[in-house]
Formats: C-alpha cells, sequence, structure tokens
C-alpha cells in the first residue's frame, strides 16, 4: 500500500516520521529558512531575543507566512537607529538574524520588524 509520513510538532520542532516511528529527516529547527516541501508558518511573529540579556551576540527570530519585504532594525532608547540586521525581500518561512552589539554601550535596546502591514516591537538587555 502507500506509505503514510506524519510530521510530529513538539518545543518548536519538527520531525517526519513513518508508520514505524522512524525518523525519515533530521530534526530542522523551526527557525530555519523553509522550502517548498516544509511546513509554513500561519501567521506573522516576532520572537524574544535569545539570550536576554546577551553579551555581546543575540540571535532575533521572525517567522513571515508569505513572502514580503522585510526590514528588521535596531534603535537605542532615544530612539536612534543602531543597526539593520536585515532590508531585504524574504521568502514566507522562518528565519533567525544575529546582532553583534559589541560596539555599542550596555544598555536598553528595541528591535523592530516591519513585514508588509506587520509591524512588532521587543526591549532586549544588552549587559556586560
Amino acid at each position: 500500500g502507500k506509505k503514510r509520513t506524519f510530521i510530529f510538532v513538539s518545543h518548536g520542532r519538527y520531525d517526519r516520521i513513518d508508520e514505524k516511528q522512524e525518523v525519515l529527516v533530521e530534526r530542522k529547527s523551526k527557525h530555519s529558512t523553509t522550502d517548498d516541501n516544509s511546513i509554513k508558518p500561519t501567521q506573522y511573529s516576532l520572537s524574544q531575543n535569545r539570550p536576554n540579556p546577551f553579551n555581546p551576540v543575540t540571535i532575533i527570530s521572525y517567522q513571515l507566512p508569505i513572502d514580503n519585504f522585510v526590514t528588521l532594525k535596531i534603535y537605542d532608547v532615544l530612539g536612534r537607529e543602531v543597526a539593520t540586521l536585515v532590508n531585504d525581500f524574504k521568502a514566507a518561512g522562518y528565519y533567525d538574524a544575529t546582532w553583534d552589539a559589541t560596539n555599542v554601550p550596555s544598555g536598553v535596546y528595541f528591535y523592530k520588524l516591519n513585514a508588509g502591514n506587520f509591524t512588532s516591537v521587543k526591549k532586549m538587555l544588552l549587559m556586560r
């Protein structure tokens, strides 16, 4: 008969598993870029950076349900733009952006994701 494949999602990761419970593909982070054969997000989302607080590098994850032009920018507490991590057209999927804050002082920073009509802002703390 026809072989069935199941996809189990757990703690932000997914596996394709056949009927004998054998893992058919390696575990993939939900934060990796997807292709047409992968699970696509159903909504926009901007995650809290990790780790937080951080020193000096942090990862910011976001997801796009449709292809879109994306900007991801970092601002200081006075609203001055400190860095642009993403300024590009992106396919629907899951993404990670890395910020190396080696050259900025300790303190509170904000990161803002714009994609189409979606906007989200979150706060993070750089501690030396």
